[in-house]
């Protein structure tokens, strides 16, 4: 796999992430609506997903902008 193809493969996981921490604290805690918003839920699901999910979007950025770079750089030659 290629540097451009690493960091899609990221920054995919960057997104699924997220979504796993929304979709998990509705899941877990649909009785704390408050109109239509889950509150309290999040705040059980807790932060690591979001930090996983920062340093993998984090680094599909720097795997796609270094991907960019070297591509730059050969057609330069």
């Amino acid at each position: 796999m290629n540097r451009r193809g690493a960091g899609i493969a990221l920054l995919a996981i960057a997104a699924f992430l997220i979504g796993i921490k929304y979709l998990t604290a509705g899941v877990s805690g649909q009785a704390y609506l408050v109109n239509g918003v889950p509150t309290v839920p999040l705040f059980y699901v807790g932060s690591r997903l979001s930090n996983l999910a920062v340093i993998s979007g984090i680094a599909g950025v720097a795997y796609l902008v270094w991907a960019e770079v070297e591509a730059f750089a050969a057609r330069k030659k």
